[in-house]
């Protein structure tokens, strides 16, 4: 069993002792990302079943520095979820209520403008995602197309040798 690493913060209107000990546990907990390839495409997946604020979400400082190490390192970051039923109701014919980016932005995660996030319900209604990487060849290929035609490339950090 590989070890879990944790590091408490005493609170900082500045945010720096957090943003230093996420980035710190972040490369602890993935062996300083030796797993990660120039070039990988890595989904980072927040807890975003509501627009409220962390702790209801998941802290939008995880999400930068996670999402800057991993492109310092050379990958293509995707940023994605969908909102729980209560804010999102989709059906196969389209999205009957709420947003998963308004979400997205009134949790403070991030900006409308921020085109690495895409929400799971603007899909084609089939659940398909394009999955390309050398570490991923065994999974084939699989297409996922927005509402809008767009293909966008994502595969899980979870991908293991």
């Amino acid at each position: 069993m590989k070890p879990v690493f944790v590091n408490g913060v005493i609170p900082d209107p500045q945010a720096n002792p957090l943003v230093s000990c996420i980035h710190d546990v972040f490369l602890k907990a993935t062996d300083d990302l030796a797993w990660l390839g120039e070039g990988d495409v890595v989904l980072l997946k927040p807890a975003l079943n509501s627009p409220d604020p962390y702790p209801s979400t998941t802290h939008p400082l995880t999400i930068r520095v996670v999402a800057q190490l991993l492109e310092e390192r050379g990958a293509k970051v995707v940023i994605g979820d969908q909102s729980g039923i209560e804010h999102v109701l989709h059906h196969p014919k389209g999205v009957i209520r709420g947003s998963t980016r308004e979400s997205y932005v009134h949790s403070g995660i991030g900006s409308k403008e921020d085109t690495r996030f895409f929400s799971f319900e603007d899909g084609d209604g089939k659940g398909d995602f394009i999955v390309t990487s050398h570490r991923t060849s065994r999974l084939g290929r699989t297409v996922f197309s927005s509402s809008n035609g767009r293909k966008k490339p994502i595969t899980s950090s979870a991908c293991h040798r």
